[in-house]
């Protein structure tokens, strides 16, 4: 159990001590900045504020988002590039300009032989046959496999044996530039008469 206590109130008498003692009803009155307090502590309300102006997010500046669209602009590029090769081989001007650029590089290989700078007239049959059968064709002969290069013919409808015979040229001005020794005359000579020949197989078209 539990007992509750009372007791009357006690009044306490508190009297003035020495000095000057404050006048009753006034408050006292601080000295200095009201909002400063001294020997540390909490500092000054700040009044004074630079303001700037706020970045945007990365991913919506221009050049993010020029970053973005670059890939897909340059494949549309290419593609647009494979179809207008495919185009022009398609029409007769087409064909022609492939012709005439052909005729020139091995024009061309003709003057480098009676030169006698083989080399440069291997690498001009090499130039002049992969631009045209990448004009005839509209296949981005420049830089691909020739395994490769060979299925796309084969699946347009050239045969096989001219397939064949282009694949050889192809291979023999690789062998002819990069060999450590130089290339004979007779050589060069064989390749001009054999490139000859594949342009003749790739003037009559595919077969299907």
């Amino acid at each position: 159990s539990y007992e509750t206590l009372k007791t009357d109130a006690i009044i306490i008498h508190v009297e003035p001590g020495s000095g000057t003692a404050p006048v009753a009803g006034t408050a006292p009155v601080a000295k200095g900045p009201s909002n400063v307090l001294e020997a540390g502590g909490l500092r000054g309300i700040r009044y004074k504020v630079r303001l700037g102006r706020v970045r945007a997010e990365p991913w919506r500046s221009p050049l993010f988002l020029t970053a973005m669209g670059a890939p897909v602009l340059l494949f549309g590029l290419v593609a647009a590039a494979g179809r207008l090769r495919s185009y022009l081989a398609s029409v007769p001007d087409g064909g022609r300009r492939a012709r005439g650029a052909v005729r020139s590089y091995l024009k061309a290989a003709r003057r480098a032989r009676k030169k006698g700078d083989l080399r440069e007239a291997v690498a001009a049959v090499e130039r002049g046959l992969v631009e045209y059968v990448g004009t005839k064709t509209g296949l981005p002969v420049r830089g691909m496999p020739r395994e490769v290069l060979a299925q796309e013919l084969t699946k347009q409808g050239y045969a096989a044996l001219r397939v064949e015979r282009l694949m050889k040229v192809l291979e023999t001005c690789e062998n002819l530039r990069y060999n450590p020794a130089p290339p004979e005359g007779e050589s060069v000579d064989g390749l001009l008469a054999r490139a000859e020949r594949v342009l003749e197989d790739f003037e009559e078209g595919p077969e299907s």
